[in-house]
């Protein structure tokens, strides 16, 4: 299934000012075009060319390079090559950078059977030790989730029922 990044095509936005484009996949020479637009779309793209092209180098060494990582603003996605999405880049900006008001995204087909495993750890390391074995059996997905989450949500009204 993989990380949303990995799956959105394109989306819709509205930007902070108003004004509503299409993000999607752009080859070197319909970035350009965008760049050069005025406005804030194209303060965007410039503003985003210029800081992926002074900090490139930093980027590529830096940004974790790990199966989880899900929120944060996806700098490694518009320096990584010639052709650029800002659908990927904006994924995981949790509504700070535009309001999205549709998404195309790359569909998964339903696993003919599923099933759920739930395994209790006492300490967190357990469970870590836990998911390498559990990766063993090639899992369509492995969530963990720490006794603060479940301390947090049990303190939420809407959850402690």
């Amino acid at each position: 299934w993989g990380k949303t990044v990995d799956n959105v095509h394109e989306m819709d936005v509205v930007l902070s000012d108003g004004q509503t484009t299409r993000f999607s996949q752009l080859d070197g020479s319909a970035l350009e075009t965008r760049m050069r637009t005025s406005g804030l779309e194209g303060d965007i793209y410039r503003k985003l060319f210029e800081i992926g092209d002074a900090n490139r180098d930093e980027i590529l060494a830096r940004y974790p390079k790990i199966q989880r990582r899900v929120s944060g603003y996806n700098l490694d996605e518009f320096v990584g090559g010639s052709d650029f999405n800002m659908a990927r880049f904006v994924v995981g900006s949790e509504g700070t950078l535009v309001t999205i008001t549709e998404a195309k995204l790359k569909l998964v087909a339903r696993p003919k059977f599923t099933a759920l495993g739930v395994l209790h750890c006492n300490e967190l390391m357990e469970a870590m030790e836990a998911t390498v074995a559990v990766l063993e059996m090639n899992p369509s997905a492995v969530e963990l989730i720490g006794s603060m989450i479940l301390r947090q949500a049990k303190s939420n009204l809407a959850y402690s029922r």
